[in-house]
C-alpha cells in the first residue's frame, strides 16, 4: 500500500510504525509539513497517518496547512480508507468533523494507563489489545468525540483516548508508535512547563524499560486492524 503520513514538526517521527511498514513492503511518503511540502491528493495514497505537533487544530493563522489537513483528513475517512491520526493528528481528524478543540483539565506527559471502553471492547480497530494497558502520552488539548464517532478508550487525566469515525478511521490521542529515541526527542524539543499529577519527569519516563519493550505489541495491534479492517 502506499501509505502517506503528515509530519507537522521536524522532530516527530514515525516512531516503530516506519520499520513496521516498511517489513511488509509498503511505500512511505512523508509530507513535512513544517517545511512548507504541499499536502499530496486522496489519489497519491491508500493510509493516510497524521502524527503529533506543538499545534493547536485551531490556530490556521500560525499554521496555515492545518485547513488543508482536515480537508484531507474528512476525505480520505469518507472515502473509507485507512486513516490514523496520533495526538494532535487525532484531535485534527476529530475536528475535521466538527468536534471543539479545549485544553485538557491536565497536563498529560509519560506513562499512564489506557482503558477500554465497553464500546472498544467489541470494536474491530481494538482487537487483541488488553482492556487496560500502559502507554505513553505528550499533551495538554483534548476533544469531544465528533457526532456519529464512537469512543473506544479513555485515561484517568483524558477521557477520549481513542476514537472511531466509521470503521477505518482512528484518532488516538497517546503515542503507540513510542521508542527510547523518540521518547528522548520529546523531551529535547517538545518543550512544556510540567505540573501536576500526571506529569512525569525525564527520569521517570525513561527509566520505564517495561514500558518502552511493550509498546510495539500495541502499535502491531493497531496498525494490524487498520490495514485489515
Amino acid at each position: 500500500m502506499r501509505v502517506a503520513w503528515l509530519q507537522a514538526v521536524a522532530f516527530e517521527s514515525l516512531g516503530t510504525i516506519e520499520p513496521w511498514l516498511r517489513h511488509r513492503d509498503h511505500q512511505i511518503r512523508k509530507v513535512a509539513l513544517w517545511d512548507g511540502e504541499a499536502l499530496p491528493s486522496v489519489e497519491e495514497f491508500d493510509v493516510l497517518i497524521a502524527m503529533g505537533g506543538a499545534a493547536v487544530p485551531t490556530d490556521e493563522r500560525h499554521y496555515p496547512w492545518i485547513a488543508g489537513q482536515l480537508d484531507l483528513l474528512r476525505s480520505a475517512t469518507v472515502m473509507n480508507m485507512p486513516v490514523l491520526g496520533i495526538c494532535l493528528g487525532a484531535q485534527l481528524l476529530a475536528h475535521a468533523f466538527g468536534s471543539p478543540i479545549r485544553p485538557n483539565r491536565d497536563l498529560e506527559i509519560g506513562w499512564h494507563a489506557v482503558c477500554q471502553t465497553r464500546e472498544g471492547l467489541v470494536h474491530p480497530l481494538m482487537s487483541d489489545i488488553a482492556p487496560s494497558f500502559m502507554t505513553f502520552h505528550w499533551h495538554q488539548d483534548t476533544v469531544m468525540p465528533p457526532p456519529g464517532a464512537v469512543t473506544l478508550a479513555s485515561s484517568r487525566a483524558t477521557k477520549i483516548q481513542a476514537f472511531a469515525i466509521g470503521a477505518r478511521a482512528l484518532g488516538v490521542q497517546f503515542h503507540p508508535e513510542i521508542d527510547p529515541a523518540k521518547a528522548t526527542d520529546f523531551s529535547k524539543c517538545a518543550h512544556r512547563e510540567r505540573s501536576g499529577q500526571y506529569a512525569q519527569s525525564d527520569q521517570e519516563l525513561m527509566s520505564a524499560t517495561v514500558n518502552f519493550d511493550n509498546q510495539p505489541a500495541l502499535m502491531d495491534a493497531l496498525m494490524g486492524n487498520l490495514l485489515r479492517v
